[in-house]
């Protein structure tokens, strides 16, 4: 497949290559914010039956069609709602191919499971909550969502600030056993999909 030109600033010349071999291109949308608007609750997305539609007709067209989140794959794959999409979820870190009824991890996570859980266990609950972010646990991505919060940069820059130095594992962390759905704190609140 020939590549674009890249000072085309033109749409239709920049997908031109796309259209001209559709058999070896790809499309990939993002969800939230692209085919679904963004919502105040994440649980009130909805993606248009018009964007479907299109979906499936470029699942029939190209040969790779997916959709991108920071939703677990399953979650994408329900909003959306068309199964003959890939999809990529929890920000990359998860791969549902079409027909496949459980998403696979990436790769690259063996081994590291636990860091971001160890790193948001040491952070202090409370100073978070006071600057309004949320946490959510998504296995080996914990969330810190400060969307909605009343000072949203304060709230995006807090955890940086707060992260102690140490690298050691937080003594409340789950045994290397668990799985990591069931990683949850109890004072966590339950997961939002954001």
């Amino acid at each position: 497949m020939e590549a674009a030109d890249p000072r085309a600033t033109d749409v239709e010349e920049l997908l031109a290559p796309l259209r001209r071999d559709p058999g070896s291109s790809a499309v990939f949308c993002d969800i939230d914010g692209t085919l679904a608007p963004i919502v105040e609750r994440a649980g009130d997305a909805a993606v248009p039956a018009e964007a479907r539609s299109l979906l499936r007709a470029l699942a029939q067209r190209y040969a790779l069609v997916g959709c991108l989140s920071g939703r677990a794959a399953e979650d994408a794959r329900r909003l959306v709602g068309v199964e003959e999409l890939a999809y990529i979820g929890n920000h990359g870190f998860e791969r549902l191919v079409p027909g496949a009824a459980e998403p696979e991890p990436d790769p690259a996570l063996a081994g590291s499971e636990r860091v971001a859980y160890e790193f948001l266990a040491r952070l202090d609950p409370d100073e978070l909550a006071s600057l309004g972010l949320r946490t959510e646990n998504k296995g080996p991505i914990q969330a810190l969502h400060w969307r909605g919060a009343a000072d949203e940069s304060a709230a995006e820059d807090a955890p940086a600030e707060e992260a102690p130095a140490e690298d050691a594992p937080a003594e409340d962390a789950p045994a290397e056993e668990e799985p990591a759905a069931e990683e949850t704190p109890a004072e966590e609140p339950p997961p939002s999909q954001d």
